[in-house]
């Protein structure tokens, strides 16, 4: 079977890029976002204080039932992607339909996959299942994160395209 909705991801990821970086300029005051289109970052920002550029990996969760798991992408078609292989600072997981966004950083969401992977759930997923993705439950390593409210917010046609 044929993974079909590569198109419709792709938006939704693009706008949970797009209000991770609303939630940054909230909180902590960002300017001069950028988006990426490769696998290093999502999305870079700016600090108004420190002028110090900080990346970004983000995944945007859309399920309608909430499982309590993040998805965190390792391999695809066996080799090294997602958290594995970016070169972001930071992970955020935005949960659109639940208003959460967890963030940690990369390093240490490798560490805390490293230390606990015998424990944590590895399963097939995304495109044509050929992503191995490891399962985090966000209540029991909760300590790990840190845990924000984020009302999604739609992006409009009139504001210019990620």
């Amino acid at each position: 079977m044929t993974y079909t909705k590569f198109k419709s991801d792709l938006i939704v990821g693009n706008e949970g890029e797009w209000n991770a970086v609303n939630f940054l300029k909230k909180e902590y005051g960002v300017y001069d976002e950028e988006y990426n289109g490769d696998w290093r970052w999502d999305i870079s920002v700016k600090s108004l204080s420190t002028k110090k550029t900080t990346y970004f990996e983000v995944k945007t969760d859309v399920y309608g039932i909430d499982t309590g798991n993040m998805a965190i992408e390792i391999r695809y078609k066996g080799n090294p992607s997602g958290i594995s292989h970016t070169l972001a600072d930071y992970f955020i997981y935005y949960y659109k339909n639940l208003d959460e966004l967890y963030m940690i950083r990369c390093e240490d969401l490798k560490k805390l996959i490293k230390q606990n992977i015998k424990e944590l759930k590895v399963v097939m997923g995304g495109d044509n299942n050929q992503s191995e993705l490891v399962l985090i439950n966000r209540r029991d390593y909760s300590d790990h994160f840190q845990m924000f409210y984020h009302t999604y917010e739609q992006k409009s046609k009139e504001r210019n395209s990620i």
